[in-house]
């Protein structure tokens, strides 16, 4: 009886452990709280393009004065028949002190060498003697502070039909420009203006204005450029420059043919002669 007892306990047992073991504890996890961080990359910003400051314009230079050119061609015949044909250009006559005007003026002419300055003329306080005037020579004596300057080129022509010159066969050409001005009276026996020939040997100086022998080896020759000075003086009393009134109305001849140039006084201004 007691054995029999004994099983039945152990087979409960053995259900007991059975049905214990069939089951599976589950366990709900503990909720995890996650904090989500969202890290925001900030958009690059963009640096703000400042117009570049433009640079302030130069200063505006006065425009170089207008130059009113005159041009004057006229025909000689030589003893020999030879006929030549000179063309003659020239500029108003124009204050050295306008820098600007006559640096334009002499580049516009070809003029290569270096534009005489004030101090290049032989001048001794406005003095200079033994001044070729033609064969002979004069004196050049002035009041003056200021100088005038015409700036030309001259060219040659052989114009004869069927007699050529040549380097065989070369011919000299006289070349004579004179001028005259009120001021230029019976009682003045000195020069009025100097004129300069640029020759390629170096200048030639004459108290007539030009005055030379243009030796030719064919049938066209320069342009040859030049200066011719005159002289002014700026004073109280010649608020205008003493010379101005003679410089506007004076005039030019070449073979006995005169013409008038005109001038650009100190203002920069150019005024026409009244003969023009």
């Amino acid at each position: 009886m007691k054995k029999g007892l004994f099983f039945l306990l152990l087979l409960l047992m053995i259900l007991l452990l059975s049905a214990c073991g069939g089951k599976r504890m589950e366990t709900t996890p503990s909720p995890v709280s996650t904090t989500e961080t969202t890290t925001t990359t900030p958009k690059p910003t963009a640096t703000p393009v400042t117009a570049p400051t433009a640079s302030p314009p130069p200063p505006t230079q006065a425009p170089v004065a207008k130059i009113e050119w005159s041009n004057k061609t006229y025909s000689i015949t030589d003893r020999d028949g030879y006929t030549y044909e000179i063309s003659l250009k020239m500029s108003p006559w124009i204050l050295l002190s306008n820098t600007d005007i006559i640096n334009a003026a002499w580049n516009d002419v070809g003029g290569k060498q270096s534009l005489p300055e004030y101090d290049d003329w032989g001048l001794d306080n406005g003095v200079r003697l033994s001044l070729p005037k033609g064969g002979i020579t004069t004196a050049f004596y002035h009041t003056m502070n200021d100088m005038y300057y015409c700036v030309g080129a001259v060219q040659i022509k052989n114009t004869t039909k069927g007699w050529d010159i040549t380097e065989d066969h070369p011919r000299s050409v006289a070349v004579q420009l004179t001028w005259e001005s009120a001021y230029d009276k019976p009682d003045y026996a000195g020069a009025y203006v100097i004129g300069r020939a640029m020759f390629s040997s170096g200048p030639s100086d004459n108290s007539l204005g030009l005055f030379y022998s243009a030796s030719m080896k064919k049938n066209t020759w320069g342009p040859l450029p030049f200066v011719i000075m005159a002289p002014e003086n700026f004073a109280p009393k010649f608020p205008d420059g003493e010379h101005y009134t003679d410089m506007q109305n004076g005039s030019f001849y070449c073979e006995n043919e005169a013409f008038n140039v005109g001038i650009i006084g100190k203002d920069g201004k150019y005024l026409a002669s009244a003969n023009q």
